[in-house]
């Protein structure tokens, strides 16, 4: 898809990030990567294994976390690791792609995790936090334009899925369950372009009832329909409009 492929620059790889944070202070506790590299047709491919660990965490995770999660104070103490280590992990993981690569989050979240930590955390890498918030991208802000429900919102990513008829593959709030399922959705969403050409309209349509005026919902419906709209037929809406 040519719109999204001009936003993203077309990147050697697509590292999909996710991550779970206490409750309060969003400080990460676990830490999730899929990667898709760039072949020689210009497709993303999925690298076989994905990245995870957990991070010990300064300060409380609190009960609906864990709930969510299942990432409780003792699993922390048995298999967490400090934030330093596991940011170096990641390096190492990303490997040579790491100069050529685009970090996809689904909102602006992660990124305030990110930032938190790596602040609570001095004995980390700052130059790679900086490597990914500098060549972040935020896919929710892309399907949004698209895809929204019925008040105008961006849908959750297991929503999102769905509009592509895929399934949720793993568990959700698993920190790299969630970013592989992040990977699958963007490459459905390069691959069939046509199901945001049929949601685009009604998007739409939709926004100027509520933010522009009926006249130019009109207009798109008809449109939308594959129905022709004369000069005259819209002069008519305005003025009815405006009566």
């Amino acid at each position: 898809m040519q719109i999204l492929d001009r936003e993203l620059n077309t990147p050697k790889a697509l590292v999909f990030l996710d991550f779970e944070a206490t409750a309060y202070t969003a400080e990460m506790i676990e830490f999730g990567a899929a990667i898709a590299v760039l072949n020689k047709d210009q497709a993303y491919v999925p690298l076989p294994t994905t990245f995870k660990r957990y991070v010990t965490a300064k300060h409380e995770i609190g009960f609906v976390v864990k709930k969510l999660t299942g990432i409780n104070e003792e699993l922390l103490r048995k298999e967490g690791r400090p934030f330093g280590e596991v940011l170096s992990d990641f390096r190492k993981y990303v490997g040579r792609y790491w100069d050529d690569a685009r970090f996809v989050t689904f909102g602006d979240y992660d990124l305030k995790i990110l930032q938190t930590t790596a602040y609570l955390h001095e004995d980390c890498e700052i130059s790679y936090v900086r490597q990914m918030q500098r060549k972040n991208y935020n896919f929710q802000r892309f399907i949004g334009r698209y895809i929204q429900d019925d008040n105008g919102n961006p849908l959750s990513l297991e929503r999102d899925l769905e509009v592509f008829s895929l399934d949720f593959d793993g568990h959700e709030h698993d920190a790299a369950d969630d970013a592989k399922n992040l990977m699958y959705l963007l490459m459905a969403v390069r691959d069939h372009p046509e199901i945001l050409r049929e949601r685009y309209p009604k998007v739409l349509q939709s926004m100027a009832s509520k933010k522009i005026g009926k006249p130019v919902a009109q207009m798109i419906e008809k449109l939308s329909h594959g129905e022709d709209v004369s000069a005259e037929e819209w002069q008519r809406w305005i003025e009815d409009y405006f009566a």
